[in-house]
């Protein structure tokens, strides 16, 4: 989630040599850290503008769900491969390179795409408000993950989680925190409870 503490750039369109187009900031936008050692990204819909340590990711048509994005290279299974194969260990000053991250497999499924797309939001939220409700729905993301990218293991093992999340309840840009906040305790009920089969 976005935390900026009142902080803002005093941005001047005629200087070129420090600031970009504006257009480059407009519209929904997947923020990824560039300096770190690890794959740290959230969703931008404010506009914000931000310093060049980060990536601004704009989708390439009006099709492209960037909540389904976020959620896959968010999760452990794309972080930890991430990692292990570009081997982020420069202790001085690690970055991300722009081709590490075209690199990065985005498998889609429509089947897939509004549950991870849902659960996504609830994590930024819950991020947001600093909701502990967070850590399952982020379990929930690397469960769905797993299974959207080893169908057939997560199929012979039985673990199918997919299958459970017909009903997983959308927000709506009307609602206020509170509403939403009434949700996820609501969904984190349901999955936490030990006789739910999605329980983790």
């Amino acid at each position: 989630s976005i935390d900026y503490h009142n902080l803002y750039i005093d941005y001047d369109k005629d200087d070129i040599s420090k600031f970009k187009p504006l257009s480059l900031y407009g519209g929904e936008k997947i923020l990824i850290r560039r300096v770190g050692n690890e794959l740290v990204a959230t969703i931008d819909v404010e506009n914000y503008l931000t310093l060049n340590t980060i990536y601004n990711c704009k989708p390439i048509n009006s099709e492209t769900n960037l909540y389904f994005i976020l959620g896959i290279i968010s999760s452990s299974l794309i972080k930890n491969w991430f990692k292990k194969l570009f081997v982020l260990n420069d202790k001085l000053f690690p970055y991300v390179r722009v081709s590490q991250l075209n690199f990065i497999p985005i498998r889609t499924n429509p089947f897939f795409e509004k549950p991870i797309e849902i659960i996504a939001k609830y994590i930024i939220f819950c991020k947001k408000l600093k909701l502990k409700q967070s850590n399952l729905f982020e379990c929930l993301i690397d469960a769905l993950v797993c299974e959207l990218y080893f169908p057939d293991e997560i199929k012979l093992s039985g673990c199918g989680l997919l299958k459970h999340l017909d009903n997983l309840l959308e927000f709506k840009e009307v609602w206020g925190d509170e509403k939403k906040t009434k949700v996820v305790d609501d969904v984190f009920s349901e999955f936490s409870d030990p006789a739910n089969p999605v329980n983790i």
